[in-house]
């Protein structure tokens, strides 16, 4: 297996610098997502740890062996690694086992040895029933788990998977999603994740690096992330919250109970320091900071609501209770985070 590490990579196209300065150090075995809106860079910086990419600056290694860097390419086929495309990529013309054991082919395994790995790949994924199938003849989730199976047969030690669920229903995102983590579990290999919805980043990574306009964000476990954005623009991007401005400037990072109503009740009005409250930590109470209720939305098990501030901002907020619009609420904050910038 794989710790592989990204130092200051930067790709232009033409004028246009799509990844620039991107360093990452990935750990051996971990599950990493690279997360962020389209157009950020994450697909072709998963192209230039694949080889299908040159870098114009930087470095890439694997184990301490470089693969990419100053004069030195190594192609895609050399670097030990598979790919799983957004489209899955399946040859129409071959069965499922033939595309599952298509690079054992080119390597000259043949006969018992080659039916065996085959299997034992299909197995992996519950697909051994489906081994004489043609590719036009399975769902979309199947297709999937052929893509995943052929990466798996040449034992890769990094795995790399450009948005793989975005052709799928969300009935069978879900079912995949524990597909990938249980794969992960058992192979062990390094997987680099591509997407651009948060949940899925949040639900299937160790660490998650944001990306904006080519440049990392931020670096970090997914519950570092949600709890710790560094700045206002991941704060926007990961999960749902409300970006509160206020007067007065803290040296705390973490917010908690009478901190966070005395800041708001005391210094609304103002744009010296950001705070980000998320909804699910605030209550409505018999005494607090007012808010006037904008919309509700329905969710199930609770309402969402926005209300605006009485400076104007506004705050997003759940209850489990109808609430009308316009009603005034007094709400109490139980926790919030100062933001960087």
């Amino acid at each position: 297996m794989a710790q592989l590490v990204l130092e200051n990579v930067s790709k232009l196209f033409g004028s246009s610098r799509v990844v620039d300065g991107l360093s990452l150090d990935i750990p051996t075995g971990s599950f990493v997502a690279l997360l962020g809106p389209s157009g950020c860079g994450k697909t072709t910086t998963l192209r230039m740890i694949a080889g299908f990419e040159q870098l114009n600056q930087g470095t890439i290694h694997v184990e301490g062996r470089q693969l990419a860097g100053p004069g030195l390419h190594v192609p895609p086929d050399k670097r030990n690694m598979s790919m799983v495309f957004q489209s899955y990529a399946l040859w129409p013309h071959m069965n499922v086992m033939d595309n599952v054991g298509y690079a054992l082919k080119l390597k000259g395994i043949k006969a018992e040895a080659y039916r065996q790995q085959v299997f034992q790949a299909l197995e992996t994924v519950n697909l051994t029933h489906l081994a004489e199938r043609a590719p036009q003849d399975l769902s979309g989730g199947q297709r999937q788990r052929v893509a995943l199976a052929r990466c798996l047969v040449s034992h890769p030690e990094v795995l790399l998977l450009d948005e793989p669920l975005a052709n799928l229903d969300q009935h069978l995102r879900a079912s995949m999603e524990e597909t990938f983590r249980a794969f992960h579990r058992r192979t062990g290999a390094t997987f680099i994740y591509v997407t651009h919805d948060q949940a899925e980043a949040m639900a299937l990574a160790d660490y998650v690096a944001v990306m904006n306009h080519g440049r990392l964000e931020q670096w970090d476990t997914p519950e570092q992330l949600y709890q710790y954005p560094q700045n206002t623009w991941v704060a926007r991007f990961i999960g749902q919250g409300s970006i509160i401005y206020v007067r007065q400037k803290t040296a705390e990072r973490s917010l908690t109970g009478d901190n966070v109503m005395q800041l708001l009740s005391s210094s609304l009005g103002s744009s010296q320091q950001a705070v980000l409250i998320r909804p699910e930590h605030v209550r409505v109470a018999a005494t607090g900071v007012e808010l006037q209720v904008l919309s509700r939305v329905f969710k199930g098990e609770r309402y969402k609501y926005t209300g605006r501030l009485p400076d104007g901002q506004e705050m997003d907020f759940y209850h489990q209770g109808r609430l009308e619009i316009e009603q005034n609420v007094c709400v109490q904050v139980q926790q919030a985070w100062a933001l960087l910038d």
